[in-house]
């Protein structure tokens, strides 16, 4: 522990402390008279205005080492020591010890004083009397402390009682004096209240104190054998000292200590730590035996009933010092007690205060105005009534109603400065809750909060201003929390704008991914269009508001976004204008291409209708697929296309149409005139049929064909019809001409022609003629029959003339070839008769049938 010097409390007149060189100078032309009160150990005693105080003072006769044995009550006390004949000691020093003492319940801090020596040869007063000076010293000493060491050397004698001859002279000046009528008690009580504890320290002692030759305490010795009174009834100067010693202290001590050393070296260097292997134990336990029963003995300084503070005694040794330098004999401990009065009222005044105090500390600041008010009316309530009991056994109601007074006076002032404290913390404890919540729920959570909704924002301020009126304590909640709103208000308005921006950026690009689903699924119906651009439009402005509703300027920035919005949708439907022209047009084109274009390339073989079933199943087909704006103006721009391909059609499929008739009719000619000819009604029928037949056809391909465009090739048709009808009768009649020519020549070749070259003239060439002719009315077909058979009879009865002319001429060959054959026959007969003749019969007959005919 850090030692702590001591400094004087108490010098003589001629001497002086010099605080720079921490050291007392002698003033040479100065005397000894009286003793002044050190600035120095009075500050150190007024530095302590809290605690009461426990003063341990030692004296004793000089060079006997008090100094040093006062250094060992406490560690870290330091008074100076001296192993030479002259002092170290002038006065009385004061050390205060830097710990805190408990005694009796009491917390109170320890003060040391060292007096210098009696009965040193420097101790000799203005008036050269020693005695005097020493008595003035040990009179301070025994006001001052509340335990008094007299320190002394060897074994006391009766003869030493002279040498204490001042403590029966302090006793009498205790007792000389009455107290004041307004103090109750006998002078006895008021001694008895300022007198210390007292111990007869007895140093360097080898012997075992015994009394009646029994081993005893020095305690016991000193008052069985030195302070013994002589009951003879006679006073003398002795008996006086001893009673003195015995009834003066409130308690009555004696210790012996053995010599710390029989080195003179160690005994000089007792305080320097190589030394103290070498003190003699005994006396170090010796030493620290009395350390303990000092320091459990001691107890608070007390004046007259009340326990003053370091401040408060500071006052008490000033006056006490005043009294002492007027004389002895005047001593009123102190001077007419005014000053003990003034002492005990103004302990009683700051027992009240610290009655007060300790209500007070239950306390925890801040709190409203109320409750402080309230606890100050009980603090002071208590402090009065603590007031009045301290008083009431001493003071009359005069006093206690003028020291109540004051005491409320001074309550007030510490009501005032509680308040103020109150409202200082207040503020440091409103502003710091406030200060940790905006931490905690904004200045943390700024970039969070950002990307959150403004709700969370909103959510973050409730939480801190709930959180803010559940910690913040104290009277000026509500400024704080004012000031605090408008702080929050300014960062909420932040941290809107960037929720806000935030949110359009976001809601941007929520309006992009629609916006671009829709542009892949386009193009649309228009209903169809706004209604997903409404979706669209909804579930941004849902998230914006969601997101930013409640922010700062809210309306106006949803106002400007659904103005863009709106904005946005005339591209959109501009798109989808061009994906609907571009779909639309593909699908036009595709299904034109499939489904008309190629019945169009074959229009020469198509019908009319089977265009326009193709221009209306291209309308149905687009009709179901085509989707948006542009599909009508499509259509209409296509079917313009398709009308005009179909008027060009219609002379096309017309002349088609015409050709082809015109080919059938033409092949059907050709099939006629290579099939058998057929009799002229019956293959009229089918010819009629046949053009029927055609003009159906015609009919059925030009079917739906402008009038105008029809009515010329119906012209033509009509035409064409009359001139193959012609043709047609002129083939009948030529092919019936060449059919009846053939079978006349077949039958003439198979019915006449042999009979004409019949050798055996045995042809009738009239029925030959009949049979030709029923023949030929049988097989013969056409116009032309009649005709051919009037012919073919002409030359038929022509050639039956011509036949009959050369019939004879060659029955006339044969007849005389069938002579010349006979003669044959009678050769290959063999001359038979019967044969020949038969033979001869036969071609007799023979020729003559042949003539006949």
């Amino acid at each position: 522990m850090e030692s702590r010097t001591s400094v004087p409390l108490c010098l003589p007149s001629n001497f002086r402390w010099n605080q720079r060189n921490a050291a007392i100078e002698v003033q040479e032309n100065e005397p000894r008279g009286n003793i002044t009160v050190c600035p120095e150990g009075l500050k150190l005693l007024q530095s302590i205005q809290e605690d009461n105080v426990v003063v341990v003072c030692i004296t004793g006769p000089a060079r006997t080492g008090k100094s040093y044995f006062l250094s060992q009550i406490e560690e870290g006390a330091s008074f100076k020591v001296s192993h030479t004949t002259t002092a170290e000691t002038t006065g009385i020093w004061i050390s205060v010890a830097p710990t805190l003492l408990t005694v009796n319940g009491k917390v109170a801090r320890l003060v040391l004083l060292d007096a210098e020596g009696l009965g040193s040869t420097s101790t000799v007063d203005q008036d050269g009397s020693t005695e005097k000076w020493d008595m003035k010293v040990f009179t301070l000493c025994a006001l001052f402390s509340s335990y008094l060491i007299y320190n002394s050397r060897n074994v006391p004698t009766v003869d030493d009682l002279d040498k204490l001859g001042f403590i029966a002279q302090f006793r009498s000046f205790i007792y000389g004096h009455s107290a004041p009528t307004t103090v109750e008690g006998s002078p006895e009580d008021i001694q008895v209240d300022i007198a210390p504890y007292f111990m007869w320290l007895i140093r360097d002692t080898l012997l075992q104190p015994q009394v009646d030759g029994k081993d005893c305490s020095w305690e016991k010795y000193i008052t069985s054998s030195v302070l013994s009174v002589n009951d003879d009834g006679v006073k003398n100067r002795r008996n006086a000292i001893k009673k003195a010693i015995c009834t003066t202290f409130r308690h009555f001590d004696a210790y012996g200590l053995p010599p710390p050393s029989v080195k003179l070296e160690v005994v000089r260097n007792l305080s320097l730590p190589e030394y103290r292997a070498e003190i003699n134990p005994e006396f170090l336990k010796g030493i620290q035996d009395v350390k303990e029963k000092v320091l459990s003995l001691s107890q608070v300084k007390k004046i007259l009933g009340c326990y003053p503070t370091g401040d408060q005694l500071a006052t008490y040794v000033s006056e006490c010092v005043k009294s002492v330098n007027k004389g002895l004999d005047k001593l009123s401990v102190p001077n007419t007690l005014d000053s003990l009065i003034e002492l005990r009222l103004n302990d009683s005044f700051h027992q009240a205060t610290q009655k007060y105090d300790k209500c007070i500390q239950k306390l925890k600041l801040p709190v409203l105005t109320r409750v402080a008010k309230r606890f100050h009316h009980d603090a002071s309530k208590e402090a009065q009534e603590e007031l009045f009991q301290l008083l009431s056994p001493t003071f009359d109601d005069d006093t206690r109603a003028i020291w109540s007074e004051k005491l409320t006076t001074a309550l007030e002032k510490k009501y005032d400065n509680l308040k103020e404290k109150n409202l200082s913390e207040s503020r440091k404890q409103c502003e710091n809750v406030a200060a940790e919540l905006t931490k905690t729920y904004l200045t943390a959570k700024t970039d969070t909060l950002k990307k959150n909704c403004f709700k969370d924002v909103v959510k973050a301020k409730e939480a801190i201003l709930r959180e803010y009126s559940s910690k913040a304590k104290g009277p000026l909640v509500n400024e704080v929390k004012a000031k605090l709103k408008e702080r929050i208000q300014h960062r909420i308005n932040d941290v809107s704008s960037a929720i806000i921006q935030a949110s359009l950026k976001t809601v941007d690009e929520m309006y992009a991914r629609g916006e671009n689903k829709v542009k892949r699924e386009m193009p649309f119906e228009e209903h169809i269009l706004e209604a997903k651009y409404k979706q669209i439009v909804t579930s941004c402005s849902n998230l914006f508001i969601r997101k930013c509703e409640g922010c700062y300027q809210f309306h106006e920035k949803l106002s400007c976004l659904k103005k863009d919005l709106r904005d946005r949708f005339d591209t959109l439907q501009n798109h989808n204008d061009t994906c609907s022209q571009d779909e639309c047009e593909k699908n036009m084109k595709a299904l034109k291409m499939k489904d008309f274009d190629t019945i169009l390339n074959m229009a020469k073989d198509a019908s009319y209708s089977h265009l326009i079933d193709a221009k209306e199943k291209v309308i149905t087909k687009y009709d179901q697929a085509a989707v948006g704006p542009a599909k009508d103006k499509v259509k209409r721009n296509y079917m313009e296309n398709i009308d005009e391909q179909l008027s060009r059609a219609q002379g096309i499929i017309s002349l088609a149409a015409f050709e082809e008739a015109e080919k059938e009719l033409k092949e059907y000619l050709d099939l006629v005139e290579k099939r058998d000819p057929l009799e002229t009604e019956k293959e009229t029928s089918q010819y009629e049929t046949k053009c029927t037949n055609i003009r159906k056809t015609y009919e059925g391909r030009c079917c739906g064909i402008d009038t105008t465009v029809a009515s010329v090739y119906k012209t033509k048709l009509s035409k064409l019809e009359g001139r193959n009808r012609t043709k047609f009768v002129t083939l009948q009649k030529r092919r019936s001409e060449d059919f009846c020519r053939k079978l006349m020549e077949k039958l003439i070749r198979e019915n006449l022609t042999p009979l004409l070259d019949d050798v055996q003239f045995l042809a009738d060439f009239t029925k030959a003629k009949e049979h030709i002719l029923k023949l030929y009315n049988e097989q013969a077909k056409g116009p032309s029959s009649e005709d051919i058979q009037q012919e073919y009879l002409v030359k038929i009865d022509r050639d039956i003339d011509i036949g009959q002319q050369q019939r004879v001429l060659k029955g006339c060959k044969l007849a005389a070839d069938a002579a010349l054959e006979l003669a044959k026959l009678s050769s290959q007969f063999g001359g038979n008769p019967a044969k020949i003749a038969a033979g001869s019969a036969a071609f007799i007959q023979l020729a003559k049938d042949a003539m006949n005919k």
